[in-house]
C-alpha cells in the first residue's frame, strides 16, 4: 500500500512541475496569457464604469456639422462662420475663433482643441487673436507622427503654428493615445517622448518629455499631475458608456439653438469643453473596453480621471510570477492530503474560487489588479493532471476485474458492485423501487432454431443480442438477463429515475430495437438468411430490485407484478400485430415522443384488474390513422359492430400503420355479429391463457 502511495505522490510532483513549467514557458513566448488577462481586467472595469461626470463636454465635428443639413439656407446666409463651414473641411480657423470666442464668453472652465493645426490655413489671423484674448484658457493639439522615408519610417513631432502656440500661451498637448498589443486603449503617458512610443526617433521630441492635451486641460480645470523623471504609463477609468454630454459644433452658430438647445451658452459654465472630430468619415475611432469610442470621447474620460482620481494599479510583475509555483504547490498539497477524489474535487474548486474572489475583492476595494490568469491556468492545468493521475491509477486497480466480470454481468451491474462497494448489490435482499420493465421476444423462434445447426443458431443471436444491448446501454437501460431468445431489460432499479424519463428512455430504446432489427434482416435477406420478426412489452410500476440466489451464487434482477405483466403484454403482440405493446402509466409519459395508438383494454391471467394497451407508431400517417382507430373502437364498445366492422375494414387497407391491428378488430366484429356478447359487456377483452 505505501507503494501505492509513494508512486502515487512521485507522479502527482511531476505532473505539477510540469504544469508549472508548461505556463512559465508558454507566458515567456506567447503574449496570450497577458492578453487574457487585459481581457478580463476589461470586463471587470466595464461593470464598473458607471461614474458620470458632468464637468464634461464635447463639441463634436459631426456628419450634421460637416453637411449642415439640418439648417435651413437663411440660417447659412446669416452666418459668415456657417458659410464657411459648408465650403468644406478642413474648416478656416475663423469658424473655431467664433466658436472659441463664444464659448468661453458663456463661462467655459477650459477649451481643448483636439484638433492639429501645424500648417498657415485662412483664418489664422482671427484665430490667433481669440487665443490671445483667452491666453490660458484653451489648449492647442500636437501630434507624434511617423514619416515614411528612402532609409525607413522616422517619428517627427508635429507641433500647431508657432504663432498660435504663442497666442495661446504654449499650452500645447500631444493627442497621440497609446494602445496595447491588441490595438485597446486602456493607459495613457502624462509626459512622454517619441521613444515612449516606441517611435523611431529623430531631432525634437526624442529627449524633451511633453505633456498630454489631457494632461494640461486637467491643469488648467485645478488638477495637475507632477511631471515624473521619466514617461510612467497610468491606466484610467472610463465613465459610463455615452454619458458625457455632447452638441455638434454648428449648433454654436445658429442664434436659434444657441438661445433654446444650449440655453444662451449656460450649458458650458464650467466646464472642460473638448472640440474634436466624431464624423465617421474623419476616421477618429478608438478601441477602448467599453467598445469603440471617439478619440475626443477618450481624452474626455482621460480628464475626467485625472480630475477624480479615477486610477487603476497593477500589481508588480514578480506577482505574477510567484503566482504560478505558489498555485502548483497549494494542487501539490491538496492532492498529497486529499482522502477521495470528490474531497480533492471540493479544495480544488475552493481554490479555484479563492483566486477569483482575491482578484475581484482587490479590484472593487482598492482598484488593484492581481494577478488572476496565470494562477488560474496553473490551477487548472495541475488539477487535472493531479485528478488524471488519480483516476488513472484507480482505474487500473479496476480495470482487470470489471473487464472480467463485463462478460457475464450486466455493465450497470458490474459499475455498481464496482465503484459501491457498500451497496446492496454485494449482499442478499434488494430494494421495492418504481421501475419500467422491457420484455423482448423473437417470434417464432424456437421453432425456427431446430432447423439451425448449433454454431450458426448461436452466431445469429449473438449478433441480434449485441445489436439490442447496445440499444438498451446507450438509452441508460439495465440489462437483466437473457431467457433463450427473450431479454429483460429495465429502468430505474440501480439509478432511481423519475416515471417520465425512465419510460421515454424505455419507448426511445424499443423503437431503435426495432430499426436494428430492421437493419439486420436487410443485411440477412442479402445472404439468404431468413429475416426475424419481435414483440416488446413495456410496463411502468413498483418491483423489487436486488440479489436472488445464495450466499455462493447471488443473481441481481428485477422480479415483481410489473416484471410479469411486461412479459404477458409482450405475448400479446402476436395476437393485435403489433410489435411494441405499453401500459397506461407508460404511455401517459411518453405522450409527444411519437403518436400512440390506443390498442385496447384488456384483462390478462392472474390479474383482477384491466390494463390499457398502447402502441407507438413512427408511420407517417399514425396520427390520422390513430383517430380513425379510436372513433371505430368507440363503435365497437358501444356494440355497433356492423358499421365498427366497416371501419375496421378500411383502416386494414393501410398497409403502413398497424393493419393486423384493424384486422383483429374486424373478426372480432363479424364474431360478435353471429354471437352477440352480453348486454352488461364493457368492451374488455378477457384472455384466460398466458
Amino acid at each position: 500500500m505505501w507503494r501505492l502511495k509513494a508512486r502515487r505522490i512521485i507522479w502527482q510532483a511531476i505532473v505539477v512541475f510540469i504544469g508549472v513549467t508548461a505556463v512559465w514557458t508558454f507566458s515567456a513566448h506567447s503574449p496570450y496569457l497577458i492578453d487574457t488577462e487585459l481581457r478580463l481586467q476589461d470586463i471587470l472595469t466595464r461593470d464598473a464604469a458607471t461614474v458620470v461626470d458632468d464637468r464634461m463636454v464635447l463639441l463634436a465635428l459631426d456628419e450634421p456639422t460637416l453637411t449642415l443639413d439640418m439648417i435651413e439656407p437663411e440660417e447659412i446666409q446669416a452666418s459668415q462662420s456657417l458659410q464657411l463651414i459648408q465650403k468644406g473641411f478642413p474648416f478656416s480657423r475663423a469658424v473655431y475663433a467664433e466658436v472659441l470666442d463664444r464659448i468661453l464668453n458663456a463661462g467655459a472652465k477650459v477649451v481643448v482643441v483636439d484638433v492639429v493645426v501645424p500648417k498657415p490655413r485662412e483664418g489664422d489671423e482671427e484665430l490667433a487673436t481669440i487665443l490671445q484674448k483667452w491666453r490660458g484658457r484653451v489648449v492647442l493639439g500636437s501630434n507624434f507622427d511617423v514619416n515614411v522615408t528612402p532609409k525607413g519610417p522616422v517619428g517627427v513631432y508635429v507641433p500647431p503654428l508657432p504663432e498660435l502656440a504663442e497666442s495661446a500661451g504654449g499650452l500645447v498637448g500631444y493627442v497621440t493615445l497609446e494602445s496595447a498589443r491588441d490595438a485597446v486603449i486602456r493607459n495613457f503617458y502624462p509626459y512622454a517622448t517619441l521613444t515612449t512610443f516606441k517611435i523611431p526617433a529623430k531631432g525634437y521630441g526624442s529627449e524633451t518629455p511633453l505633456p498630454a492635451l489631457s494632461t494640461l486641460a486637467a491643469s488648467v480645470a485645478g488638477k495637475t499631475l507632477p511631471q515624473p523623471p521619466q514617461a510612467e504609463r497610468m491606466r484610467f477609468s472610463y465613465l459610463k458608456k455615452d454619458s458625457i454630454t455632447r452638441f455638434s459644433l454648428y449648433e454654436v452658430l445658429v442664434p436659434a439653438l444657441w438661445q433654446t438647445t444650449l440655453k444662451n451658452g449656460a450649458v458650458f459654465k464650467d466646464k472642460v469643453v473638448l472640440i474634436g472630430a466624431t464624423a465617421g468619415r474623419l476616421q477618429d475611432f478608438q478601441v477602448t473596453p467599453l467598445g469603440s469610442m471617439s478619440g475626443p470621447d477618450v481624452h474626455l474620460n482621460i480628464i475626467s480621471a485625472i480630475l477624480r482620481d479615477g486610477w487603476y494599479h497593477s500589481a508588480p510583475q514578480l506577482f505574477t510570477v510567484l503566482s504560478v509555483p505558489l498555485s502548483g504547490f497549494l494542487v501539490f498539497l491538496l492532492a498529497v492530503l486529499r482522502r477521495r477524489t470528490w474531497s480533492f474535487l471540493i479544495g480544488w474548486l475552493v481554490l479555484v474560487g479563492l483566486t477569483g474572489f482575491a482578484f475581484w475583492l482587490a479590484f472593487v476595494t482598492k482598484g488593484l489588479f492581481l494577478p488572476a490568469v496565470h494562477p488560474l491556468v496553473t490551477l487548472f492545468l495541475c488539477g487535472f493532471g493531479a485528478l488524471a493521475v488519480d483516476v488513472a491509477m484507480e482505474r487500473r486497480e479496476r480495470v482487470r476485474l470489471r473487464s472480467t466480470l463485463d462478460r457475464y454481468v450486466s455493465r450497470d451491474v458490474v459499475r455498481e458492485i464496482v465503484d459501491n462497494p457498500d451497496s446492496y448489490l454485494h449482499d442478499l435482499g434488494g430494494q421495492r423501487r418504481e421501475i419500467v420493465a422491457l420484455f423482448c421476444d423473437l417470434k417464432g423462434f424456437t421453432s425456427e432454431a431446430e432447423s439451425m445447426e448449433p454454431a450458426e443458431m448461436v452466431a445469429l443471436l449473438n449478433e441480434y443480442f449485441t445489436e439490442m444491448t447496445s440499444v438498451i446501454f446507450a438509452q441508460r437501460g439495465t440489462l437483466d438477463k437473457f431467457m433463450g431468445d427473450a431479454l429483460l431489460a429495465s429502468w430505474g432499479g440501480l439509478r432511481p429515475e423519475d416515471p417520465e424519463s425512465m419510460s421515454k428512455q424505455a419507448v426511445q430504446a424499443a423503437l431503435e430495437m426495432k430499426d436494428r432489427l430492421r437493419e439486420m434482416n436487410s443485411r440477412r435477406a442479402i445472404h439468404g438468411v431468413s429475416t426475424w420478426e419481435s414483440g416488446t412489452g413495456i410496463c411502468l410500476g413498483p418491483a423489487v430490485f436486488g440479489n436472488i440466489g445464495s450466499r455462493e451464487k447471488m443473481d441481481p434482477t428485477v422480479i415483481g407484478d410489473t416484471v410479469n405483466l411486461a412479459s404477458r403484454i409482450e405475448a400479446l403482440t402476436r395476437i393485435y400485430g403489433c410489435d411494441i405493446l405499453l401500459d397506461e402509466r407508460v404511455a401517459a409519459h411518453v405522450q409527444g415522443l411519437c403518436p400512440l395508438i390506443l390498442v385496447d383494454v384488456v384483462r390478462v391471467k392472474g390479474r383482477k384488474g384491466h390494463s390499457t394497451l398502447w402502441h407507438p407508431s413512427r408511420a407517417e400517417n399514425a396520427a390520422e390513422w390513430a383517430k380513425r382507430f379510436d372513433a371505430a373502437r368507440v363503435l365497437y364498445v358501444d356494440q355497433q359492430f356492423a358499421a365498427a366492422m366497416r371501419e375496421f375494414s378500411e383502416l386494414a387497407r393501410d398497409p403502413f400503420v398497424a393493419p393486423a391491428l384493424a384486422e383483429c378488430y374486424r373478426q372480432r366484429c363479424e364474431d360478435f355479429l353471429r354471437n352477440p356478447p352480453a348486454p352488461e359487456w364493457d368492451g374488455v377483452w378477457e384472455f384466460l391463457k398466458k
